[in-house]
């Protein structure tokens, strides 16, 4: 049985680096014992990292978030994924734009990664389901600095600065 109070819960970021994870829960681990349940992550990396983790200690894990096949696989029983409905979320975006007046132009900056593309199409639907003037997306991959066409959040913010577009996802 698993009965866990609020004060019971570690909370920790891995940053989406691995290693992170592995060890904030065999810190866990060494002064409290095995938790009931570890809950999370959001990407890949660490999550698969964590079920290696939670099944050393025999717990389970519940992801929300990540959707990498490997963790439905027979090979880990003991977790569990949760993943995300995507329209909903980005249908609650434009509705909050649209509550500020906002339905002209929208420009969406995004990640290369499969979810960032998934975002984009999310809300760039959404937005034209709403009658948005215009919806312009820029895609950036790593390393997300310095003055790197496509790669850099800021080169991206330049690029949209130069156009009519002021409303930026």
């Amino acid at each position: 049985s698993c009965n866990v109070q609020i004060n019971d819960l570690s909370f920790g970021d891995s940053e989406t680096r691995e290693g992170i994870v592995s060890e904030m829960l065999m810190e866990r681990y060494k002064t409290e014992g095995a938790p009931c349940a570890v809950l999370g992550g959001y990407a890949a990396g660490p999550t698969k990292e964590a079920a290696v983790v939670a099944k050393g200690m025999k717990t389970v894990l519940v992801s929300h978030g990540s959707e990498d096949s490997g963790l439905a696989s027979p090979r880990v029983p003991d977790v569990t994924q949760t993943c995300p409905n995507y329209h909903p979320m980005g249908q609650a975006i434009v509705n909050w734009l649209r509550s500020k007046g906002r339905t002209d132009f929208v420009a969406t900056i995004h990640s290369s990664h499969e979810h960032g593309r998934i975002y984009r199409d999310t809300i760039d639907n959404a937005c034209r389901d709403s009658n948005f003037t215009g919806v312009h997306s820029i895609v950036i991959g790593p390393p997300f600095t310095g003055m790197t066409p496509n790669s850099s959040v800021r080169y991206a913010m330049l690029s949209i600065q130069k156009t009519t577009y002021r409303t930026i996802i």
